[in-house]
């Protein structure tokens, strides 16, 4: 391009094609064009023949926006519709964890704010991967969600955390936001020529600069700090209190948010956005009019400054003096950069020098990447065989289960949460009498005067990565629907997410993993048929020694309740509640949390994705009408967990006979320990049986025991008991920190 118009680029223009073709910005990889084992597999485009292809071909009514605008957006009524976004801050939150959670939740708050003509936030969720061995970090990453969310007044409803050395150095942090909005506010108008572009909301500084590049790069030593924003959530509740008064009077067409890559990105993005072939849309901008935080600024650091809290606006002039004027009551500062032109290029000065004069084409069309590599060999055994030491101490195996970093309790994080502010939040994260047994998802209300709820489930088998990425990204799935399934009735619509996160592309285990986990992500989608919305990925996850993070998928599923009054839980409620399973169990360990407790455990676990929508529809039914007092996901910890975790917030009991599990061939370890995906426990009275039975028929389902007057937990295997377990016993196990502490 420079070669034809006969000139050198810009240090400016460098810095802003950088940012357009950077991997943050525009997922060139998973974009890109993989050829595999000389050409046994072929995409074009991979997302876009996976997780794509999914959603279009499943033409779900209700997915309003998908993949096109600042967030996921779903409807929730004939007149009301939720926004969903889920993004990573992984880079950042290595280098310094406060700031890089803190501005992670900033962050996807205002893509919310940015989706159609703006959505308002209700509701935040949060999920970390992170060494155990790095008890700061993960003190960091929780106070950042804490002081960001806390201090904006939304809540943090559901969440997840994940311990795993091949973490260590650089977690992994995922940070969610659902918003609320008008269904006529669900299409993001497009600017027009003339129209003018504000900058909104913070000063611009130095800090985040190259934060785009950075975070699509290998993590190395020696990165200046200020590649990590700085985040002001008060600031950022302002400008949401502006945009919501501002939108009311229509005094802002086009909106999005300045995220990666500053102005730089956001405003030929908006551009781009009003532009078709027909008639092209260009900018012309001034940033010299951009209020800094540091006077001595450079044009070129203003350009792809990633400051916080920042948004930018396409104004009709005949709305700017109303504009102003609100502004200034709401001592927001802003500046009108320019103008939107009928042009296909992009211009932009700083006071006197001239920075930019790119075609928009140049910055929109990412050269395409191609990927040729062979399959390269398991990195572990896949065998189906489960093998596994004689267990003499069943009780003890328990105990130590339960107190496993990722299965003991996350009170300890989530209290420090406000979880309840703006009085939406119905499902909440601990429940029970004494409110600390663990809820499988969250529900919100996000009308008042409506018994529509909104439910969150999340799925994320990361130690599944090591024996297929796609066994990983299909569990993903089931468990994100199975937790969401939990929840209770009357469950209307499900629409999914994807976070991919993964090492070095430069490596073929990576990219086949990536090739694998789409595919996943595509067959889970169809056979449930719930349509990916939205999604985001964090690639080049490499540490300076080389090693890469566990390839890993967090699915989060979303869905839409028809009447609140039909929501569950999943502590026991009544002495003499039997007790169900429904799904089959497998002998399958690996992967599992009690696997490295038995010794050299193995097994792989087995997916059959049309049983798994069979035994999910049927919960659906069962739970749809009203059959079940409690209803929790079999998971982390196998039936041993859920069964444990059922009694903790009550002063019940359960007594199971493990001999009764639906299943072949299982020993009481098996029965107790193993995670075979999507299976259900349910409390029900006895007069429900012949219900329930009808609701799974030709399932895997059983009775396995009875919820009983003295707390804690007691299991047979063929009426013989084999194991107690007192109430005081699994509360002290399940509630001690990954420190130690109680």
């Amino acid at each position: 391009f420079f070669d034809d118009e006969m000139r050198q680029p810009s240090v400016a223009e460098l810095e802003m094609i950088a940012q357009a073709w950077s991997e943050h910005t525009r997922h060139k990889t998973l974009r890109g064009r993989f050829v595999v084992g000389g050409g046994a597999k072929q995409y074009d485009n991979l997302l876009k023949e996976t997780v794509f292809k999914a959603t279009k071909e499943l033409r779900r009514p209700w997915v309003l926006s998908a993949f096109k605008d600042n967030a996921g957006i779903v409807a929730l009524d004939k007149k009301w519709a939720v926004a969903i976004k889920v993004e990573t801050h992984n880079h950042p939150s290595a280098l310094h964890p406060y700031g890089g959670a803190s501005t992670g939740v900033g962050g996807v708050i205002r893509d919310i704010l940015g989706a159609g003509r703006g959505a308002w936030p209700i509701a935040n969720i949060d999920v970390f991967c992170v060494s155990q061995n790095e008890p700061r970090t993960l003190a960091g990453l929780i106070a950042g969600v804490r002081d960001y969310g806390n201090r904006m007044g939304i809540p943090t409803v559901a969440g997840a955390v994940v311990f795993d050395e091949g973490y260590k150095g650089l977690p992994l942090v995922f940070c969610g936001t659902i918003g609320l909005m008008a269904r006529n506010a669900v299409v993001k108008p497009k600017p027009k020529a003339g129209d003018l572009v504000y900058l909104i909301g913070n000063k611009t500084g130095r800090d985040g600069i190259h934060g785009a590049t950075f975070s699509s790069q290998k993590l190395q030593d020696g990165l200046p700090p200020s590649v990590v924003q700085i985040g002001n959530p008060i600031l950022e509740k302002k400008v949401w209190d502006f945009l919501e008064a501002a939108q009311q009077e229509r005094l802002y067409t086009a909106i999005t948010d300045l995220g990666a890559g500053g102005i730089a990105c956001a405003i030929w993005e908006l551009a781009d956005w009003g532009s078709t072939p027909a008639h092209p849309l260009g900018v012309n901008a001034d940033i010299g009019r951009v209020p800094l935080k540091e006077p001595a600024m450079d044009g070129w650091e203003v350009l792809v400054s990633e400051s916080q809290e920042r948004m930018l606006l396409a104004v009709e002039p005949k709305r700017q003096k109303r504009l102003e004027a609100l502004l200034d009551d709401f001592e927001l500062d802003a500046s009108c950069l320019g103008t939107f032109a009928k042009s296909s290029r992009v211009n932009i000065r700083f006071k006197d020098e001239h920075l930019v004069d790119l075609p928009l084409a140049l910055l929109r069309e990412v050269p395409k990447k191609d990927f040729h590599f062979d399959v390269p060999a398991p990195a572990s055994s896949r065998e189906a065989v489960t093998r596994y030491v004689k267990v003499k101490d069943i009780k003890g195996i328990g105990l130590k289960v339960l107190s496993l970093p990722d299965v003991a309790s996350k009170e300890w994080i989530v209290r420090q949460y406000d979880h309840e502010v703006g009085g939406r939040t119905i499902g909440k994260p601990f429940v029970g009498k004494t409110a600390i047994a663990p809820a499988d998802g969250a529900v919100i209300k996000p009308l008042y005067d409506s018994r529509k709820a909104v439910a969150i489930g999340l799925g994320l088998r990361s130690r599944l990565s090591a024996y297929g990425a796609r066994l990983m990204a299909e569990a993903a799935v089931c468990e994100a629907i199975a937790n969401l399934t939990a929840l209770g009735g009357g469950l209307e619509t499900v629409s999914l997410l994807d976070n991919y996160c993964a090492g070095q592309t430069s490596d073929a285990r990576v990219l086949n993993d990536l090739v694998e986990a789409s595919e996943g992500l595509y067959a889970a989608a169809k056979a449930f048929g719930a349509p990916f919305i939205s999604g985001k990925d964090s690639l080049n996850n490499t540490l300076p020694d080389g090693a890469n993070i566990p390839t890993v998928v967090l699915v989060s599923a979303l869905g839409i309740l028809k009447d609140l009054r039909l929501i569950v839980d999943s502590s026991v409620k009544r002495a003499g509640d039997d007790i169900y399973v429904l799904g089959a169990t497998r002998a399958e360990f690996a992967g599992s949390q009690a696997g490295p407790l038995l010794g050299s455990a193995s097994g792989v676990p087995h997916i059959d994705l049309a049983e798994c929508v069979r035994i999910t529809a049927a919960a659906r039914r069962a739970l749809g009408k009203g059959l079940a007092a409690s209803c929790h996901d079999i998971s982390d910890g196998g039936i041993f967990a859920a069964l444990a975790e059922m009694t903790l917030g009550s002063d019940l009991g359960i007594e199971a006979d493990l001999g009764a599990v639906p299943g072949q061939g299982l020993d009481a370890v098996a029965a107790l320990f193993a995670e075979s995906v999507s299976r259900f426990v349910f409390a029900a009275r006895p007069a429900q049986r012949t219900a329930l039975a009808a609701c799974c028929k030709g399932l895997p389902f059983a009775k396995i025991g009875r919820v009983t007057a003295r707390p804690g937990l007691v299991v047979s295997m063929d009426k013989r008991v084999i194991a107690r377990w007192r109430h005081e016993e699994l509360c002290k196990a399940f509630l001690r920190r990954p420190d130690g502490k109680a």
